[in-house]
């Protein structure tokens, strides 16, 4: 872990180090690496509810990203990702889903992820347990947000409760002619209230309503 006072990833853990002491677990997340999420064309940071792992031990997400993502989630964060450092491209669903683990690994490596919740989860989320952990660390959340200044903010599932609790700031919701919710949260940077990388709706489905959200809000040539 780099220790340089004026990295991101220096803040986060300065942030940690005051935020684990609430909780008798605590799992870590946030940017995965610095340098390729500084290097990217669009900074993206996605907002999850909780981590599916045993409870009540500590575990570093950011570790497990850059290391071996696994999985059904990692899988379609990596195709989105593609996707949104290519808006000005058009990928057909059976070239996309050709993604190998190095280029999986390389698309992971420049995101930030943010639970709302802490400490670990089972296979399925408590919608009222996730808002209450939300709503109870809400200036550790929206400090460790002010960290990264994203320029895409992907709600999987959580939307309402980012809403709710100003993890972005005030904004107001639109919707894109297809229906998905998104907002700007700031000068041309926008968060978009979606499905969970493993909602169940197939996966081309779950990537074209998004990036076409993504195209629309930002005025892109579909």
């Amino acid at each position: 872990m780099v220790t340089n006072d004026d990295t991101i990833q220096s803040k986060e853990e300065e942030l940690f180090k005051y935020w684990e002491q609430r909780h008798s677990s605590f799992v870590k997340d946030g940017i995965v690496s610095e340098s390729d999420y500084l290097s990217s064309n669009k900074k993206v940071l996605l907002i999850l509810k909780e981590v599916n792992f045993k409870r009540d031990e500590s575990w570093d997400l950011r570790k497990y990203i850059s290391e071996k993502p696994r999985g059904k989630t990692w899988n379609m964060v990596s195709f989105w990702i593609k996707g949104i450092q290519n808006l000005d491209k058009s990928f057909d669903w059976k070239s996309l889903k050709k993604i190998n683990k190095g280029e999986r690994s390389e698309f992971l490596k420049s995101i930030v992820v943010i639970n709302l919740k802490k400490t670990a989860g089972g296979g399925s989320s408590n919608k009222k347990e996730i808002k209450r952990f939300a709503q109870n660390d809400r200036k550790y959340l929206i400090q460790q947000f002010n960290l990264y200044k994203p320029d895409i903010v992907i709600c999987c599932g959580t939307g309402s409760i980012v809403k709710e609790i100003n993890l972005c700031g005030h904004f107001e919701w639109k919707r894109t002619n297809r229906g998905i919710k998104y907002g700007e949260f700031d000068k041309g940077r926008f968060v978009y209230s979606f499905y969970h990388p493993q909602a169940r709706y197939p996966n081309h489905f779950k990537y074209y309503m998004l990036i076409d959200a993504i195209k629309e809000s930002k005025n892109i040539d579909q």
